[in-house]
């Protein structure tokens, strides 16, 4: 079973924002939601389509809010994956600021 996983990050925006935006996005009984620190919130999605995913991060990116996402068999392959994306997000976003 593929498993997807979007990390939402935006340091003005709050998680429980976040997590209303995600709850409103994505059926409740196919996903798990964790809070982290500094306003980054996690989500792991289950029985999802890639598409549903990349719409969902397309809509919150719209927003101002940075997301990276991953696919994978288990957690720790989604996350990895959506770490490495948000990264280059981030980078990104810290470069455009400078110009």
């Amino acid at each position: 079973m593929n498993l997807g996983c979007m990390i939402l990050y935006h340091p003005m925006i709050t998680s429980k924002t976040k997590i209303k935006l995600i709850q409103a996005i994505f059926p409740v009984d196919t996903i798990e939601i964790l809070e982290e620190e500094n306003n980054t919130v996690i989500l792991y999605a289950w029985n999802i389509k890639q598409e549903q995913i990349w719409q969902a991060v397309a809509e919150l990116v719209s927003t101002d809010i940075i997301c990276g996402y991953g696919f994978g068999r288990r957690k720790k392959e989604a996350k990895k994956e959506a770490v490495n994306k948000l990264k280059k997000w981030i980078a990104m976003d810290t470069e455009a600021i400078k110009y």
